[in-house]
Order: structure tokens, then sequence, then C-alpha cells
């Protein structure tokens, strides 16, 4: 697709001096004809941190989906120092060439994300995949939209977790185990989430999934992504039957720190954390840092950006790190 130069609209990168060089030359280049002004970061707001920033545009994300298929700008107001009030802006409209991404880096974060290792951590449902496991499962007997209710209800931080998780899985009893296999087949990756891993461990960081959904259907995801582990809930299988009932440990937002945790040496390394919903509260907030991809008002209030926009790789841009495009694989 050929755009006139006249019709072309303004992308606007604001970034401090020197941080993401190479992301801004990536706009620049994957965008050809369209007109790309760099401008200092906003510095009145010193609560913004060291790397406050973001791309915005016209209808930039509109374009760039045309010409590009697997690259979306992140787009939203460049004139702004309050980046929630920004953040508000963009994703309540509800309209594609308003989409963003955004965070607000402190000097010490950034420098976190550049050292050689350390680990994202991300929650599963609705974050790493475009689905809720569980509302797939009980759509085989019917019952997707009551579960996809309480669903809500809990990833908002209105009911408890564990009391929540197991009134759900209780309705799926009997449902045949291999209902289990179909459904994991049926998963579908956000996208963005391969290049983001790939990026990741082309740096050296390791890449985890923790997920209060289920591990039969987590173990098979792993493997396709290329994960470095991965834990979730166990649903229990009796003759080949749900049980409705789940075994282990609940996998809960404290949990799902304590193996963020693990997996980063008690801390010792730097991580980031992924999620959506209140149970991934404290996955983000006892992590360096946290960002939230369309997340429930519970965790966006604690995240230090979020993701109007369903991409993971513009998590890797928000990071300051390189990203391979699709037509580069």
């Amino acid at each position: 697709m050929s755009i006139p130069l006249s019709a072309s609209p303004t992308v606007i990168v604001v970034a401090p001096q020197g941080f993401l060089a190479s992301a801004r030359r990536q706009v620049a280049d994957l965008l050809g004809s369209l007109i790309v002004q760099e401008k200092p970061a906003p510095r009145t707001a010193p609560d913004l941190g060291a790397a406050a920033w973001t791309l915005a545009s016209n209808n930039a994300v509109t374009v760039a989906r045309t010409r590009l298929r697997d690259w979306v700008v992140a787009d939203g107001p460049a004139q702004t120092t309050d980046t929630e009030a920004a953040d508000r802006e963009t994703a309540d409209s509800g309209t594609a060439d308003t989409e963003c991404a955004w965070a607000a880096w402190t000097s010490e974060q950034m420098a976190a994300w550049n050292e050689p290792a350390g680990a994202i951590v991300t929650d599963v449902d609705s974050t790493l995949i475009e689905q809720e496991v569980i509302e797939m499962l009980a759509a085989h007997i019917g019952l997707e939209e009551q579960v996809a209710a309480v669903t809500e209800r809990a990833m908002r931080g209105e009911l408890d977790f564990e009391q929540s998780l197991r009134e759900r899985v209780a309705v799926l009893k009997g449902l045949d185990a291999q209902t289990i296999e179909n459904v994991s087949k049926k998963t579908t990756p956000t996208a963005g989430a391969q290049l983001l891993i790939e990026t990741a461990h082309a740096r050296g960081w390791k890449t985890y999934a923790v997920s209060g959904g289920f591990q039969q259907i987590l173990d098979p995801l792993a493997a396709r992504l290329n994960l470095d582990g991965a834990v979730a809930n166990h649903l229990e299988v009796n003759d080949a039957e749900l049980t409705g009932r789940v075994t282990g440990p609940i996998i809960d937002r404290q949990a799902k720190a304590k193996h963020r945790a693990q997996w980063t040496s008690n801390n010792q390394l730097p991580s980031l954390g992924l999620g959506d919903g209140a149970n991934d509260i404290d996955l983000l907030t006892t992590a360096t840092g946290g960002l939230g991809l369309q997340p429930k008002p519970a965790l966006k209030a604690v995240a230090d950006g979020t993701l109007s926009l369903r991409r993971l790789d513009a998590v890797a841009a928000l990071l300051g790190w390189d990203v391979a495009t699709e037509q580069q694989h």
C-alpha cells in the first residue's frame, strides 16, 4: 500500500534523549513515508520517571495495521505529562486510532531493563492468550455466560479468587477429560507474544507464566511458546472425567508473587510482571516493574504502565528493547 506524503499522518516520538533510539529508528523504517518527529520527554512531572514516553499520531495505528500487518504503533496523546489521564482518554475512547502503550519508569527501572539477565513473568488468561480457559471449558456444558460473569467479578477484585475458582470449577464436574486437550488446542497466544519471548531470550532474559487457570492447558502452551517455566492450578480427573475440584495449592495473587520471586533467585534478578486482573496485583507490585494489558481498574491503579492495544511485542518496545518484525522472521 502506498500512502501519499500529503496524506501521511505525523508520528511523534516522545522519549528521553538517548533512550529507545533503536525503537525510534524502527518506527521510522517501518512506517516509511510517514513523517516522524522526535520531541524530548516532558520533564515537568517528576513522578513520571526518566523514561516516560509514548508514540503518538493522528491516525498511525490504522495505517500501520494496513501496511505492516504485524506491527501496531503505540498511539496516544503526546503533549501531556499526565500519563494516567492520557491512558484514560485513549483506552476509554474505544476507537482504533487511539490505542496506546505507555510506561512511567524510574531511572532504577530503566537500568534494570538493560541488565544481561532477568525474567518476564506473565499471567496467562487474557494476557498471554486471548481467551479465558475456564469459560471455554464451561461452554461445553452451556454455562459459559454464567462462568464468565463470575470470572469478571473475580478479576475486578469483587470476589475472593480461591472461592470463585472453586465455584467455577465445580460446574465442570462430569466433563469429559478429553475436552481439556480440545480446548488447549483452541487457545490463541496474544499477538506479539512469540516476538516478546524471542526478544527476551535473545537478551539473556527468561520468560515464565503463572496462571490462576489450569496446568493441563498451560503445559502444551508453554512448550509451544518456548517458555522457561509455567505454573497453574491442577484440575482433578477421575475415570476420564473432571471431578469438579482442583488439587494442590491454589495459584492466587500471593502465589503468583511467590513463584516470581523463586524464578528470580529471591529477587536477585530484575523482573517484569504482566497481567490484566486483580489476581495479578502482587505479581506486578513485587516485581521490578509491572505492566497491565487492558487491565481491570484494580490492577491499573498499581501498574507502572498500561497497554490499551493487545500487542505483547509492544512490551519489549516499552522496555527499550529491539523487537524483531514479522518481515524478519
